[in-house]
């Protein structure tokens, strides 16, 4: 099975992420910062390029403060 990193449901986002970056990445997680804006594709699926420079807008604010 073939994934495509730019149309990932959440759940298969969040095992990727956990596997390639060592901790534990859950489907809550992911939609928690759907709550938070991240944006999704149709169909509750993420872009993984799109997730990680969401992710690195967040966490710049977070320094920033």
């Amino acid at each position: 099975m073939t994934l495509d990193p730019q149309n990932l449901p959440l759940a298969d986002a969040a095992r990727v992420l956990s596997r390639a970056g060592g901790r534990s990445v859950t489907e809550e997680m992911l939609r928690e910062a759907v709550h938070a804006g991240l944006p999704l594709k149709q169909g509750d699926r993420v872009d993984v390029f799109v997730l990680v420079a969401w992710l690195n807008r967040e966490l710049s604010h977070v320094h920033l403060q």
